[in-house]
């Protein structure tokens, strides 16, 4: 089983200021607390990546979990869909990079949940509208959806490669969103060919793998 994560750059405000943008984009999404309890995730110096330590604390609300979790270097907090027919659940983790008001952010599904995404067209524009959704909602200049990538904070320049590599038909993301006024580089991906699809959406050049939303069977 694979997980994967949406991650967006180090914002400059603290992890409340965070959820204060986001949770009427859950609230939206009909999203709501998953768990009593939130996870830690803790700073692997060596590596200059968060992992998670197995340790939780019990929580009723969001602003209860980010209390609890103000000694962690990073924190998760889960959430589901409150209406049955919408499948499965995410986490948004947050970590602070260097100092308490730079925060990162990153969203976490499971592969259930991204298997489902996949392969039916509405629950992947479902998906992608909470992404890109939750950009606005924080300013990102960029989002990206990737399969168990390392919990480090993302940055302009790393974007920018994989951008460029998308343009050159090296890297078929499953999902990268760039703002052009920031990343001009997106703006070359139309180039990348059959394999993504290019669109612009909510201020964002979003390139995606063309297999999102279809079964395996409809794309060649």
């Amino acid at each position: 089983m694979k997980d994967y994560y949406v991650r967006f750059p180090a914002l400059p405000m603290t992890r409340s200021d965070v959820m204060h943008r986001l949770e009427p984009v859950l609230q939206v999404e009909d999203l709501v607390l998953a768990e009593d309890e939130c996870e830690e995730l803790a700073l692997e110096a060596r590596l200059q990546m968060h992992v998670w330590t197995g340790r939780t604390e019990p929580c009723r609300s969001v602003a209860d979990a980010l209390k609890q979790a103000e000694g962690w270097q990073g924190v998760a907090v889960h959430f589901r869909y409150a209406r049955e027919h919408l499948r499965g659940s995410l986490a948004v983790l947050l970590w602070n990079y260097h100092r308490s008001d730079l925060t990162t952010v990153a969203v976490y599904e499971d592969s259930e949940r991204f298997t489902w995404q996949k392969e039916h067209p509405a629950a992947w524009a479902r998906a992608r509208g909470l992404f890109l959704a939750m950009s606005r909602a924080l300013e990102a200049s960029f989002c990206h959806l990737e399969c168990e990538p390392d919990l480090s904070t993302p940055t302009l320049y790393e974007v920018s490669g994989a951008l460029e590599n998308v343009a050159a038909g090296r890297y078929v993301p499953l999902l990268l969103a760039a703002r052009p006024e920031v990343l001009p580089e997106a703006l070359d991906a139309v180039r990348a060919g059959s394999r993504c699809r290019v669109v612009r959406e909510q201020g964002y050049v979003v390139i995606e793998d063309a297999r999102m939303g279809t079964r395996d069977e409809e794309v060649a």
